[in-house]
């Protein structure tokens, strides 16, 4: 029986679509049937697991005159640039209106497959809010199409609380919130739990938030705010106990390549991911 989980923090910055792409990843590298369903609109997950190779665009001419123009028809055009896949046409924000495309894309990772996300999404999340459907089950109609293809269902989401994240909580068995060890990342655990909670509330929904620490220094501070972290054990936050260490050139030279860290046999923070992704293999038998 397929199981669907999401990572979700609305705190970013906390290591949220590293942990998607890797920890997906590493169940596939077990032999298991995955999907990746990229639920942010800033489709990170995307870029990197289909390959694309992109014009990197920086702070060039045609972005500064934008924005000293105060341009935002311009600014949009650029990043539309930067969302064109050649690789396919249906995405994500497509499938919420119309549950009968079931297609997924093989990514570069054997046994792993990806729902592609793209900018359009924000806005598919307007209209879904403002509508007069129901606004809560439609991504469970497209994971109940594809659901027995596979073994996990990930679902990477936007580090936002909004109408996409009602769609998830509608549609997962858990939830897998990584954190980051600092006053910022944990102040946006507790909000996180909080909104979920209000949500699980209103359409009387049974939660349960895993914490993964991420980018952990060994040091006196973070071993005790860690004690205080795994502290929790009840029915809604059940802490993972392996944790990512912070090891910051392999994770960004694995982003910029297009490549996964969990599979880097020299870095250690792969090693973590691979002990993260054992850990959750023996807690969901």
């Amino acid at each position: 029986m397929s199981k669907t989980i999401a990572l979700l923090n609305m705190k970013g910055g906390v290591g949220k679509t590293t942990s998607s792409i890797n920890i997906a990843t590493g169940l596939a590298n077990k032999g298991n049937k995955v999907l990746l369903i990229d639920f942010d609109p800033q489709a990170n997950s995307t870029d990197i697991l289909l390959d694309i190779q992109q014009e990197e665009i920086f702070i060039n001419d045609e972005v500064s005159k934008a924005i000293n123009n105060f341009d935002a028809t311009a600014l949009k055009e650029i990043l539309m640039k930067l969302n064109k896949y050649e690789y396919s046409e249906v995405f994500i924000d497509q499938m919420l209106f119309d549950p009968s495309i079931r297609q997924t894309y093989q990514t570069q990772v054997e046994n792993l497959h990806i729902i592609p996300s793209r900018l359009e999404l924000a806005n598919a999340e307007k209209t879904i809010r403002n509508g007069n459907e129901a606004i809560h089950n439609r991504l469970w109609n497209v994971i109940k199409g594809v659901k027995n293809d596979y073994d996990y269902i990930l679902i990477d989401c936007p580090p936002i609380i909004n109408v996409l994240t009602i769609n998830v909580l509608n549609a997962v068995d858990e939830i897998i919130a990584p954190i980051k060890i600092d006053r910022g990342a944990e102040k946006g655990l507790i909000m996180t739990i909080q909104e979920l909670m209000v949500i699980a509330t209103s359409y009387d929904l049974d939660i349960l938030i895993r914490p993964l620490f991420t980018m952990v220094n060994n040091n006196n501070t973070q071993k005790r705010r860690l004690e205080v972290l795994r502290s929790f054990q009840n029915n809604i936050v059940r802490p993972i106990e392996s944790q990512i260490r912070f090891q910051d050139k392999p994770v960004n030279e694995s982003s910029f390549k297009n490549k996964l860290v969990i599979n880097d046999t020299k870095a250690n923070v792969g090693q973590d991911y691979r002990d993260v992704v054992d850990e959750l293999i023996e807690l969901w038998k």
